[in-house]
């Protein structure tokens, strides 16, 4: 080989010419989901080398023309016109006086490769060719002379038992296996490249969501009162949008030059597809095991056959937006008392944990976004005093909480952070000033490790920021665009296309494993890898909030990447469900039956997470540890309103009693807050006890007590008795079928505010905040308890 190419490239493919140095070529098709390995070659000579050694190399079939098994080949190697079927003919091995000692030939369209481990592979040729196998070094099978044409390679994938679980089995019998003539009859159609394309609709009948979406979303403008500003005002909620998700395989015939179904011969195309795609593929083009007996393997599982050259299936969009709950229910029913409570947190975390420009950018991420989110439950919290007709005002807390949100991020987005961002021209990309400079640091940010997850916190602060300060859009929008932008671009999906913005489609997104890829730049022998699949989740849910934000009008490129981010959420919800998510048979058999396909072997789905999925391996711990802590709470972070919707409810509960319930007495106060906000899914109200004793400062720089608190107030079935001093007197877990109309969020018969405006001597000595108790925790002697 003398150079090599990329030729062309898209979401689903990319191809590969290698040179040498006789003039000729040849060429790699690697496309996603193909049983084949496909090479084109132009005037130079094929070369096919075992990791290991040739068993054998000969004709597939016997004397009878019966395909052999593929264990114990019977060899043939007599030169006689009874095995000339045209497809393949054996001749007897070369003698020295041929010069050719120990070399065999076999001529033909289509060969048997068996390896020293048992693997066997069907060669098919576009045109006859001439095999010679050197029998004494096993380690080589080469033309006999230049070829111009194509090869493809078919692995005959081992039996394996039953249940999924033990050794290989050897090989299927050839003689009778209808993988195999599927195999055969499909082998001279090969796809070349894929393209993937979207289009989006209105949802006309009624179907499930990702989750039960909220009514409205917190708006602009700040709160309520006396002092001239205008109520908070809720904005117009995503409406329910359906996507459909098409995969478009370009494909060729080996005879032909170009071909397609109608102007070949009319043979579909045969691929191979992952659990998460039988899910929406229909019926009719995937074969049945009795159509195709063989069973291909991956990391991920079972591969399914379909047939046909596109495929085709609707996403639900989700219509969540910055809460999961009703806000306007919320706001009405939220109890008083469990109100301040959570505003005294807010104003203790707001005042002693703030970003820092001095961070790197993942770790400003993180402290800006849950800065962000604090602003965003004081804003709630305003609207609950204004709708329930209370003249307490935290009017002062959101426009502080607005004023140092603004003033970090535009401190960012300005450059003034130490580890500014710059741009990549060479790669198209948003990359930090120390990660470009040194490859190792910031978690590989200037070789493209991590990005979403780096900037789907910024973008999740900058959304809230941009519903609540008007200014901050035209100031700042076009900042916060490139770094959507870097990670959520809906264009440039194939090397034939630039479009004016120079990022790359969906950056870290693999479009046929249904998930995204942390991995950047930096080659690993797994190949691509994802640790925090929640992480990857907010990165899109961060992007998809800023172009509700920025929103315009339908012509408006924009609005179209709104439904374009939605589409990214929900892939990336579901895979994380498919490929991270696990419930092993023996405990999913206790309630209902197994529904979803089977991914991993039942002895590994006993860790109920995955921690690290990668192309070519999936493992149960994480780059930092392997305690199940971690495994299980990276796959969480951070808690905001899409948490949700990645976690439901009958996996949260069977996960936590299996790993987290037996060591949530000695979780490190770093971990806590996550872990009781898991248990908040199950059990809300014991979430909320056990939440009393956080720390916020020393909880993950993305959390705080706040923030756990607010979010186990929101989560159905959740009722707590406060005493006046704000303590959990004592708690009752209501069915999660409660009408929420019937029951406010806390119980407010023993319920007393713990704001000094509320307490009659208090309020007279002028006196404002918290006062019973203070946020110290101590009752000053005007309050009335």
């Amino acid at each position: 080989v003398t150079k090599r190419h990329i030729m062309g490239f898209d979401s689903l493919s990319v191809t590969t010419r290698f040179f040498v140095d006789s003039g000729g070529y040849w060429e790699s098709y690697m496309v996603m989901g193909s049983p084949y390995i496909t090479i084109k070659y132009q005037d130079s000579t094929p070369n096919i080398q075992a990791l290991s050694t040739f068993s054998d190399v000969t004709c597939p079939f016997d004397s009878q023309g019966q395909y052999k098994d593929g264990s114990g080949f019977d060899s043939i190697r007599r030169r006689t016109a009874t095995y000339k079927w045209g497809v393949c003919t054996p001749y007897d091995p070369l003698s020295s006086n041929d010069g050719g000692e120990g070399l065999e030939i076999s001529h033909g369209v289509q060969f048997l490769l068996q390896t020293k481990e048992g693997l066997t592979w069907m060669l098919f040729a576009s045109e006859p060719i001439a095999l010679v196998f050197d029998t004494i070094h096993r380690t080589t099978v080469t033309a006999a002379e230049k070829y111009s044409g194509v090869l493809r390679l078919a692995l005959i994938p081992p039996l394996l038992p039953a249940d999924g679980a033990g050794p290989l089995n050897g090989s299927a019998p050839l003689s009778n296996s209808t993988g195999l003539r599927r195999l055969i009859y499909h082998s001279h159609v090969y796809p070349v490249s894929g393209s993937v394309s979207w289009d989006f609709r209105a949802e006309t009948t009624q179907a499930s969501n990702l989750l039960t979406p909220a009514k409205r979303v917190i708006g602009s403008g700040t709160s309520n009162s006396d002092n001239g500003n205008t109520p908070l005002t809720l904005g117009k909620r995503p409406t329910n949008r359906i996507a459909t998700l098409k995969f478009n395989f370009q494909m060729k015939y080996m005879n032909q030059d170009t071909g397609t179904g109608a102007s070949g011969d009319g043979t579909d195309l045969l691929m191979l597809s992952l659990p998460h795609h039988t899910k929406s593929l229909p019926l009719d083009a995937m074969l049945s095991s009795s159509k195709f007996d063989l069973v291909y393997q991956c990391i991920k599982g079972s591969m399914t056959p379909v047939v046909g050259d596109t495929w085709s299936q609707d996403v639900m969009l989700s219509s969540l937006d910055f809460d999961d709950v009703d806000i306007d229910d919320y706001a009405k029913r939220l109890n008083p008392a469990v109100r301040d409570l959570i505003m005294n947190n807010v104003e203790n975390d707001m005042n002693s944990i703030l970003p820092t420009l001095d961070e790197n950018v993942y770790g400003f991420g993180k402290q800006v976004a849950r800065l962000a989110q604090l602003t965003h439950i004081t804003s709630v919290m305003d609207y609950s005093t204004h709708i329930q007709s209370n003249h307490t005002s935290v009017s002062h807390s959101l426009s502080d909480g607005i004023s140092k949100l603004h003033s970090c991020l535009s401190g960012f987005l300005d450059g003034n952070a130490k580890d500014r961002l710059v741009y990549d021209a060479k790669f198209g990309g948003i990359v930090s000033q120390d990660g470009l400079n040194d490859k190792e640091a910031d978690f590989g940010n200037g070789r493209y490790n991590d990005h979403h997850f780096h900037y789907g916190y910024i973008l999740y602060a900058c959304a809230i920021l941009g519903k609540m300060n008007s200014t901050f859009a035209s100031e700042y929008g076009d900042h916060v665009d490139a770094l959507m932008y870097d990670i959520a671009h809906n264009g440039n999906g194939n090397s034939l296309s630039l479009d004016s913005v120079f990022f790359p489609l969906a950056r870290h997104k693999s479009w046929y494993d249904g998930h995204s890829f942390a991995t950047g730049l930096f080659p690993f022998g797994n190949g691509k890898s994802q640790e925090s699949s929640s992480e990857a989740v907010n990165a899109y849910y961060g992007a998809y909030l800023w172009s509700l934000v920025r929103e315009g009008s339908q012509d408006d490129p924009l609005f179209q990447l709104t439904d374009f981010a939605r589409l990214l959420l929900a892939m990336e919800i579901q895979g994380a469900k498919s490929y991270w998510h696990m419930i092993p048979p023996s405990d999913e058999s206790r309630t209902t039956a197994r529904t979803r396909p089977i991914v991993y072997n039942p002895s590994f789905e006993k860790n109920y997470m995955v921690g690290n999925l990668g192309m070519l391996d999936v493992v149960c711990s994480t780059w930092f540890g392997t305690q199940s802590l971690f495994v299980h709470m990276i796959n969480f972070m951070p808690v905001t309103a899409v948490t949700s919707a990645l976690f439901n409810k009958t996996y949260a509960e069977k996960a936590f009693d299996a790993v987290l319930a037996p060591i949530l007495a000695n979780v490190d106060m770093a971990w806590r807050g996550y872990v009781i906000a898991d248990q908040a899914i199950v059990s809300p109200s014991a979430a909320w006890a056990e939440a009393q004793d956080l720390e916020s400062n020393q909880l993950d720089s993305a959390l705080s007590k706040s923030q756990v608190l607010y979010w186990i107030s929101t989560r159905p079935g959740f009722n707590v008795t406060l005493s006046s001093s704000g303590k959990t007197n004592s708690t009752a877990t209501l069915n999660s079928e409660t009408s929420s109309s019937s029951r406010p969020v806390g119980d407010s018969s023993s319920s007393q505010s713990t704001r000094c405006e509320d307490n009659k001597e208090c309020a007279k000595l002028g006196l404002t905040g918290f006062c019973c108790p203070s946020s110290e925790g101590k009752f000053l002697g005007c309050c009335s308890t």
